[in-house]
Formats: structure tokens, sequence, C-alpha cells
């Protein structure tokens, strides 16, 4: 299982492709590998019978990687997307519209109302779908025969999106597809494995909160769009009280076949792929119900500008400063394009403005580089985005370097790139994405991320399928729109992260965390 993270890049970054973004966190992944599962269960109600209702093709395109792929619909409203390669590495991965941002919120905002959820109820949920199933009723099996077959399994929990992936060799296919049916539909809510699993995921839990980087991330997530970055963890109260009958209804509600989204990619017959997917999911009952449209909604004002300061005692050879800006949504694909550009000529490759700041810039009051590390993080969402700058700061320089980098977006605001810098950073983000197309948990991702919604627009991974040419239209003025929309010194979240002892920050903002966040009480 692993802590809360923060979310990766887009598409183009060059360095690794979807390297590590710290600007603002969204996802919890997990392998739950501790313990839960049988009462009150999906594996027990009525399954419909999959009848005689064939899976229905509804699109098929090209993937950039140049791979067929079918996009069916199964007779029961569930999506399943087959890109065929050449690849004998596999990987399988099922999407559901929700998250955390379903739940009660951790604080009261007037953006976001009640819900009926326990907060943190989405993260225990994909727990318990590793531990005990229909056909693995003891604890841990099914993990156990899962990795006894060579593969690769997670799963996370974000604000808007949770997935479960397989990643394994082509000649386990069929019962790896049967592996995975088991653990999303079929898990079992035994009230005692709960309470045990409750315990693991508290200590998860506190392993987070306790992180520097972490807390920073989850503050700026607070100041952009009044939700707390560890929204997922829940808060330890509804945790603590999370019953078999909350799972249950969790599953009931929002594990519904038009929620969901099946996505296989590899050197696998498509015929026989379908026939075994559809055994497997076509027998989830259709449930009648509104889509789901929860989203996150930015918080700051027209001219806002939000500031709090973190105090850590982990943090001693460095500070941290992140400013956070609202970014654009999933479906502005020509602004997510251009920011990308933007954020990279900022912050990525030894030739971005950023960098070269963090070579140059000296604190005259001590003669030292104020700067240690540069990122930068985009992540679009439903009707939202977020685009982050993370610098590590020599302690004691950080309103130095916040100001060196708001003057920077500001210079970029009023200045045109030049068209070969321009022109060199638009290579260099291709390049980046057309490295990544070999991977083949890459390719899934992506086009789950850009599927997931289930709008009519979205049966085809549009962003995905025209990435190279979004990159390649950006044009200089491009960039200083987006710098003027989105980076904009007038609107923004800015966190410190300073060395110090643990106390309750100076945001305003703690206590609706409390017993989670240093400070906090219950």
């Amino acid at each position: 299982m692993g802590n809360v993270q923060p979310p990766v890049t887009q598409y183009g970054q060059p360095a690794g492709f979807y390297p590590v973004a710290r600007a603002v966190p969204t996802l919890v992944p997990s392998l739950a590998g501790a313990s839960s599962s049988l009462a009150s269960s999906p594996a027990q109600m009525p399954f419909m019978s999959p009848g005689n209702a064939p899976p229905r093709l509804i699109n098929t395109f090209q993937s950039p990687a140049g791979h067929p792929v079918q996009v069916y619909l199964l007779k029961n409203g569930h999506r399943v997307v087959i890109e065929q390669t050449r690849d004998d590495i596999v990987s399988l991965r099922t999407f559901i519209n929700a998250g955390s941002v379903n739940e009660n919120p951790v604080y009261k905002s007037a953006l976001y109302s009640r819900t009926g959820v326990p907060s943190g109820l989405a993260h225990l949920d994909e727990h318990c779908h590793f531990l005990k199933t229909q056909h693995y009723p003891q604890k841990n099996t099914w993990v156990q025969a899962t990795e006894n077959l060579g593969a690769r399994l997670n799963a996370s929990t974000g604000h808007e999106l949770i997935q479960h992936e397989l990643t394994f060799n082509k000649e386990v296919l069929m019962p790896m597809i049967r592996q995975h049916g088991e653990s999303v539909l079929h898990s079992f809510y035994d009230p005692n494995a709960i309470r045990q699993e409750i315990t693991n995921v508290l200590n998860e839990a506190q392993e987070s909160i306790h992180d520097p980087d972490q807390q920073v991330n989850s503050k700026i997530w607070e100041l952009l769009f009044e939700r707390s970055g560890f929204q997922s963890l829940g808060t330890r109260k509804d945790v603590l009280n999370s019953t078999a009958q909350d799972l249950t209804r969790f599953f009931q509600t929002f594990y519904r076949p038009t929620q969901m989204m099946t996505v296989i990619s590899g050197n696998i017959d498509p015929a026989a792929t379908l026939s075994a997917i559809n055994r497997e999911f076509s027998a989830n009952p259709a449930r009648s119900a509104p889509p789901n449209n929860a989203a996150l909604q930015v918080a700051l004002g027209p001219t806002e500008i939000r500031h709090a300061t973190i105090y850590n005692p982990k943090l001693s050879a460095h500070s941290i400063v992140s400013l956070g800006f609202p970014g654009p949504d999933l479906e502005n694909y020509r602004d997510r394009a251009a920011v990308e550009v933007l954020l990279n000529l900022l912050g990525s490759g030894p030739l971005s403005t950023l960098q070269q700041l963090k070579d140059t810039l000296v604190d005259p009051k001590t003669g030292q580089k104020a700067i240690h590390a540069v990122d930068i993080s985009l992540e679009p969402m439903k009707k939202a985005g977020a685009a982050g700058v993370y610098l590590q700061a020599q302690p004691g320089s950080e309103q130095l370097v916040s100001q060196a980098v708001l003057n920077l977006l500001q210079g970029l605001q009023q200045n045109p790139v030049a068209i070969r810098e321009l022109e060199q950073t638009k290579n260099q983000i291709i390049y980046g994405f057309e490295k990544g197309l070999n991977d083949v948990d890459v390719r899934t991702m992506l086009m789950g991320m850009e599927m997931y919604t289930g709008k009519a627009d979205k049966m085809l991974p549009q962003y995905y399928l025209n990435y190279q040419q979004l990159i390649k239209n950006v044009t200089p003025a491009d960039v200083m729109r987006v710098a003027q929309r989105y980076l904009n010194p007038a609107r923004y979240a800015l966190v410190y992260g300073l060395p110090g002892r643990a106390q309750a920050d100076s945001g305003n903002r703690s206590n609706y965390y409390a017993g989670w966040v240093p400070g906090g009480t219950l």
C-alpha cells in the first residue's frame, strides 16, 4: 500500500514521461495487503444472467502508437476498450467514475454539500477489493493466487477517479481476466476483517499526514479547491465508524456498469478477450441512477491570493515553496496543450527558466544558492484543473524564491517566448510522449483517464489521439494567453513548508482535519 501521492504531470514531460509532480496531490495508491471481507457483500447480490445480448461495437480508432483499438458496450452499459499490440506484457485496468469527491467533505465549504457517504470510504473500499472475495474467502488468498501467476497489481483512489490494475504476461490472459473480475465485482465485506483493515488504513494515513511534501501538497489543494488533499484518507472518526453496510452501499451506488470502463492492451486475441471480459462484467446488474457529475470546483476568486505555512521537523536541509494555480479542465484540449508547453518552458529541462533560476539565484543575506530543486505539475479534472510549481529552497530564502517565480510568470504574460525556444520545448515534449507510448501501462492509463467520464465525446480519447498535433499547434500567443488566464501572479495559492516543530499551520484550515494534521485535536 502506498501513501497519498501527488499527481503525475501530463503527457509531454521529457524527464521519464510522467515524472513525479508535487503541487497538487490526488491519488491514494494502494495494494491492500492486509485484511477485510465477508458479510454484507456485492458478491451476495442477485446478479443478472449475462443473457444472449452480445457486446456492441461503438467505435474503432488507431492509437498514437499505431495500434488498432476497439471500443465496445456491454449489454449492462459497461464499456470495454481493447488495444491489440505486439507486447507480450498485458495491461488490464478498470476505471470507476467516482472517488472521494462523492464523500462528505472533511470540512465545511459552500462548494460541497454532504453526500451521506463517510469520508475515506472510497479508499477503504479499495482496500477491501484485495482481501476476501467470493472464490477466495480466506484473507489475502486472492492476492497470493494473482501474484503466483506473475501479475503486478495495484489500485488507486483519487478525488474523481478509482482504478484497479493488473499487469501480466499474455500467457495467463484468461485467468487474469477472471482474477480481475473477481476482485472488482466480488469482494466480501466481513465486519471483523473490516475492523482489522481500518487499522491498516489509519496507519497508512499517519505516515502520509506527517510527510512534509504531502502536507504542503494537501494544503495547496485545500487553498485552490477548499477540498483537502487528504480527503481520500477521510477523517479518523469517519474511518473508525465505517461499516460493512456503508461499504456495500458504496459499491452498489458507484460500481454501476454505466460508470465503469475496462481497458486492456497487449498481444491478445480481441475476440477471445472481449468474450472473457463480457463473461465477467456483464453479470454486474444494471442499476438506474443519474450520471455521477460530482466534481472539484475552483475556490479562488478572480484576483484572489491564498497563503499558508506548514512547519515540519522532518525538514532541515531545505524548505518547500509550492505555488498552485487554477488549470484547464479535461475537455479544454487547446488550453491543456498550451499550459503543458508553458510549464515545460518554466520547469522541465536544463534550459527552462526555473532551472536557470535555480542555477543563478543567490540569497544576498547568506551568499548561498536559494533553490535546491524544481518540479512542475498539471492535473486536469472534470470541471477544473490545477497547475503547480514546486521548489526546494534554502531555509530562510522562501520569500525571495516565491517572488522570483512570480516575476518569471509576469514576464511570460508580457513577453512572447522566442520561437526557437518554443519549438525546442515542443519537440522535447513530443519526444517524451512518444517514448512513453512504449510502456503498455502508460497507454492504458492515458486512454482510461481521457475516457472514464463516459460522455459521448469520450468514446474517443481525443486529447490522447491528437496530442502531438495539439502540442505542435501551440504558438507564442497561446503561451501568453494561458499565462494570463491560468498561471497568473494575481490569482494563486502559495504554501511554505518550513523546518520547525509541528504546529497548526497559518492557513486557518488545519482543524477541519482534526486528529490528523499536527496540532489538530479530536
